[in-house]
């Protein structure tokens, strides 16, 4: 049997992966999917993303931004091998190019809060889905998992944290931008 769980450092979310039998996982794979439409539909067409000359080649996303923007590794799918999980939990990174994926989509797609908000805009979205795969003992197994996000969306005059604030400056605020507070969580979709 194998366990899955969130795991991670802010920014960037991992996954906890332990083996709950005595008999270690060998030559397993992780398949991740992205939860939406194809990419290239999506955010070559978001409101938030055209004034920025947005284009996706060959995995990767760019905004052309006169020159100043940015390039990102984007996938709907991707896999990642994972040769040995022992009785030890042990973290694994959501590919980069999924959770790239999931955050350009959460700037193209999230409602931003009124300026000057009192409340936080909260939503759960889906991430995506992990299809696991690994062999233990003599047996082959399959488990899927999803990934959800909660997300906390922020007004740019919002405060974020605790003693060390996090303002946002006046001449960088933008409607296009997106603060957000995220908290990952997985649960099974199929039973072992």
């Amino acid at each position: 049997m194998l366990r899955i769980s969130p795991s991670g450092s802010s920014g960037y979310p991992t996954l906890k992966l332990k083996s709950l039998a005595a008999d270690p996982v060998v030559a397993s794979t992780i398949k991740s999917s992205a939860n939406s439409p194809p990419i290239k539909e999506e955010f070559l067409s978001g409101e938030h993303f055209k004034k920025y000359q947005p284009s996706v080649s060959g995995g990767t996303y760019s905004m052309a931004n006169n020159g100043k923007g940015i390039r990102v590794p984007v996938a709907d799918h991707d896999e990642t091998p994972v040769p040995y999980i022992g009785t030890d939990a042990m973290d694994v990174r959501i590919p980069l190019a999924i959770w790239d994926t999931f955050v350009l989509r959460l700037i193209a797609e999230a409602k931003r809060p009124p300026e000057k908000a009192v409340e936080i805009s909260k939503a759960t979205v889906r991430v995506g889905n992990a299809l696991v795969k690994y062999r233990q003992g003599q047996q082959v197994y399959s488990r899927s998992f999803r990934i959800d996000a909660s997300v906390q969306l922020v007004d740019d005059d919002a405060a974020i944290g605790g003693g060390g604030s996090v303002f946002i400056p006046r001449e960088a605020r933008s409607p296009d931008n997106l603060r957000a507070i995220i908290d990952f969580s997985t649960a099974s979709i199929d039973k072992p």
